[in-house]
């Protein structure tokens, strides 16, 4: 049971990965330059969480939704 917890949580943490890969390469509330630090920042920053996604999700995607 505790197997397929791990699992489970390991494909959700992938998945969300790769959802704010193509959500920062694809965001058009950010110049060139700062899209392309918060795509190497997501993908770098992966030491077994994705920590750098997070960071996206908690201050890189904002922008989209305020329409900068």
């Amino acid at each position: 049971m505790t197997r397929i917890l791990l699992l489970t949580a390991a494909f959700a943490a992938a998945l969300f990965w790769v959802a704010m890969i193509v959500d920062a390469v694809t965001n058009k509330g950010v110049s060139d330059t700062e899209r392309l630090m918060w795509v190497l920042l997501v993908i770098l920053l992966v030491p077994g969480l994705p920590l750098g996604a997070l960071i996206y999700f908690l201050y890189g995607r904002p922008k989209r939704r305020l329409g900068v």
